[in-house]
């Protein structure tokens, strides 16, 4: 095994429990400072980057150019461009434990833990439109793919067909 004590690059003094890449960047979720920490160029020079400042971040997702970041503590999501400045928010009311986009239904699912699933729609205009909530055992995850949501659980992975559900969307 590699000792990764040997292997650190930047030193980052903040809790570093959450971390992506997207467009060579890293983003570091630091919840105890209410900011996300980029850092440019992690694989070549690194630095430190601009930082996000979000109310309790706790997860991230990247889609179009914008970053959504779910909030604890029943702040839903808030979404950023890709320079960080704040453009929606949604879901205010929930706490999201993990975000899926469909990238081929612009549909978004959003883990809720005791309160299910929320299904959004994303319109043409790059509005969140509540489309579903679907009542589950408590939910980590999930992922819709073909109409179909499978969401992981307390009890397993659930599989809910919501063909009909979905067919009428318009947005």
């Amino acid at each position: 095994y590699i000792d990764s004590r040997d292997t650190t690059f930047l030193s980052f003094s903040k809790d570093a429990s959450n971390i992506y890449y997207s467009n060579n960047q890293l983003y570091v979720i630091d919840p105890v400072n209410d900011e996300v920490i980029t850092i440019d160029s992690p694989s070549d020079n690194p630095s430190l980057g601009t930082s996000i400042n979000v109310e309790s971040p706790n997860q991230m997702f990247f889609y179009n150019d914008r970053i959504f970041i779910a909030r604890d503590g029943y702040r839903g999501v808030e979404v950023f461009n890709s320079a960080g400045i704040s453009m929606d928010s949604f879901s205010e009311g929930f706490t999201v434990n993990d975000i899926f986009i469909d990238e081929d239904s612009n549909y978004i699912a959003l883990s809720c833990g005791y309160h299910g699933v929320l299904i959004y729609s994303i319109d043409s205009e790059n509005n969140y439109n509540e489309k579903l909530a679907i009542a589950t055992s408590f939910a980590y995850s999930s992922v819709l793919a073909d109409d179909v949501l499978y969401v992981a659980t307390k009890n397993g992975i659930e599989k809910i067909d919501l063909t009909e559900e979905l067919k009428w969307d318009m947005s």
